[in-house]
């Protein structure tokens, strides 16, 4: 399951710039409509929520975990998550794990050496009676 480093996350009079640009907000203070994303307005919700990314280690966490989903966009190991009826608007980076031995991770395979390494194991043989 990927992890994510959290960068930042708008709600409420916060989100309402990042919101308009994604869902493409359109109007006066009387009459307002939302287009919806188009690529560039995603492109450009991208950038403005990078703006917030420093490059420093932020809160790590599972897909899952967090706000109530909306809609959900990746992009250059970011992604970028939104719900407009929610009013909210966020921004993590994807966080890779480094490559391991998954075998030596459970505990099948010893750090240094065969696993035989000890040498031949031998058992008695019995005759049956």
């Amino acid at each position: 399951m990927p992890r994510y480093q959290s960068i930042v996350f708008l709600q409420g009079d916060e989100a309402d710039e990042p919101i308009d640009i994604l869902y493409n907000w359109q109007g006066d203070e009387r009459h307002v409509r939302y287009w919806g994303p188009t690529a560039e307005s995603i492109n450009s919700a991208f950038t403005h929520l990078r703006q917030w990314d420093y490059g420093e280690p932020g809160e790590e966490h599972e897909e899952g975990d967090g706000p109530i989903p909306g809609d959900t966009w990746t992009q250059d190991g970011y992604r970028m998550y939104a719900h407009l009826r929610l009013g909210y608007i966020g921004l993590d980076r994807v966080v890779v794990p480094e490559p391991q031995d998954e075998r030596a991770s459970e505990g099948g395979i010893p750090e240094e050496g065969p696993a035989d390494a000890a040498g031949p194991f031998e058992l008695p043989i019995r005759p049956l009676r």
